[in-house]
């Protein structure tokens, strides 16, 4: 691997190890980040806070800088958001949709995805966000979702 003006470059991009992408990105020695890695998994780092990558011993303006690059990761691989028209004839299209949106949320989401007689998206609606322990949505709140205005 040859590095150059802070740039890595590679015959494949997949041949880059982690941890040089991250001594890249967050300007740090390779050896700290290496010692980041072993205490934690990528994808324990993704879904940690700004305030617990300051705990895991980041700098503030780097903790902001990681998050901001996982979450553009997150973004990139969500693909095409669900739109308005969107038909779904399966469970399994509903769950290719949303998994990766939900997948890493520490906390359950309630979510109502009206659809017409078509099974084509009318609307999608956040009811509530789980506590650790509970979700609370009352019938009222759900109902307003499909009645029409």
């Amino acid at each position: 691997m040859d590095r150059h003006n802070g740039t890595l470059h590679a015959q494949a991009a997949g041949a880059i190890p982690d941890h040089d992408l991250m001594s890249d990105l967050l300007s740090l020695p390779a050896e700290k980040v290496h010692e980041t890695l072993a205490n934690y998994s990528l994808r324990d780092l993704g879904t940690m806070t700004e305030h617990e990558l300051r705990q895991a011993g980041l700098t503030p303006a780097r903790a902001r800088k990681l998050r901001t690059a996982f979450e553009l990761a997150k973004r990139f691989q969500n693909g095409k958001p669900v739109l308005r028209g969107q038909p779904f004839s399966t469970p399994r299209q509903i769950f290719d949709a949303y998994h990766v949106r939900f997948r890493d949320e520490k906390r359950e989401h309630f979510l109502i995805i009206t659809l017409d007689a078509r099974h084509r998206v009318m609307n999608e609606h956040l009811i509530s966000i789980g506590s650790l322990t509970s979700s609370t949505s009352t019938a009222s709140r759900s109902d307003r979702c499909h009645r029409p205005a």
